[in-house]
């Protein structure tokens, strides 16, 4: 699916400015956003390679898969 951004946010530390980490103990970065498909609600992920170069005004290609009220970013399968 291809959606348009709106507003992209990151950000590698929580509202205490302590770092994010996995379970695992990994550092990750958070990545939000808001799209014209979407209105004012806002998409959710992990930064990663397939959408480090995303800015706002950009139309992308990514799945949204919705876990009961939030809505999350996927990569798309090449296959599918």
């Amino acid at each position: 699916m291809q959606i348009t951004i709106n507003k992209l946010i990151r950000k590698d530390t929580d509202k205490e400015g302590k770092k994010l980490v996995t379970s695992d103990g990994r550092n990750y970065t958070r990545l939000g956003l808001q799209c014209s498909e979407y209105g004012a609600k806002w998409l959710s992920g992990f930064s990663a390679p397939w959408n480090e170069l995303w800015q706002e005004g950009q139309t992308v290609e990514a799945d949204v898969v919705q876990k009961g009220e939030y809505l999350n970013l996927v990569k798309p399968n090449p296959l599918a």
